[in-house]
Formats: C-alpha cells, structure tokens, sequence
C-alpha cells in the first residue's frame, strides 16, 4: 500500500491494505497501516476502528497510539485523544520527534480542556 500511496492512488492504496488486514487478521501493523490509508481516503471513522484493532493485537503498539492520538485531536476529541498520547509516551521512552510532538499535543489537549471547563 506504500507504493500506492506514493503514486497518490489512495483508493488502490485502501484495497491492498484491506486485503492485507483480512488476510493476517492478528497483524498489528496491518491494522496501523490500513487506519493510515483509511485516514487518507477522509474514513476517519474507520481509521479509529483501525488503529483500535492495531491495539486490540498489540496493547503496546506506540505507533497506533500515536496517529489515534492525532486523529482525535483533529476531530477536536480531545478528551479521547489526551489517553492516546498518554498511552504513547507512556510506551515510547526514546527523545524522538514523535516523543516531542506527542507531548505537544498532550500539552495542547490539556488546554483546550481546561478552556471549556
């Protein structure tokens, strides 16, 4: 689905991702990566069932916390999305870009929090 992307054929993208999620059903990466493409394809209810799978099959997979952590937060969830990234760092412990962004937005979903309070 990579090269799919890449060439901007989103919707071949989501079939080979689909395809490759039913055909290894416990794969956790194949969960991720099919929430990418779905995110892609503007099915963000589907991508948030996605990356939930991911984390279904693997409770410690960073990465599905990270991209359901900014899903939520654009869909201004950001109760949601305050757990997402929390999970994140929690399991991502290496100084990274990710760490970093994550915990700007950590940051920022406390704010906007603490604004409607």
């Amino acid at each position: 689905s990579d090269l799919y992307i890449k060439k901007g054929k989103a919707q071949n993208a989501l079939n080979h991702a689909e395809t490759a999620a039913q055909l290894q059903p416990t794969n956790p990466r194949l969960f991720w990566k099919l929430g990418q493409v779905l995110e892609l394809n503007q099915r963000f209810e589907d991508a948030e069932k996605a990356y939930l799978q991911a984390l279904v099959q693997d409770p410690q997979y960073a990465q599905a916390y990270f991209n359901l952590g900014n899903l939520l937060f654009e869909q201004k969830s950001y109760t949601r999305a305050k757990l997402a990234f929390q999970a994140f760092l929690e399991i991502w412990k290496e100084e990274s870009e990710f760490r970093n962004f994550a915990q700007n937005r950590l940051n920022q979903c406390n704010q906007k929090l603490a604004q409607t309070q």
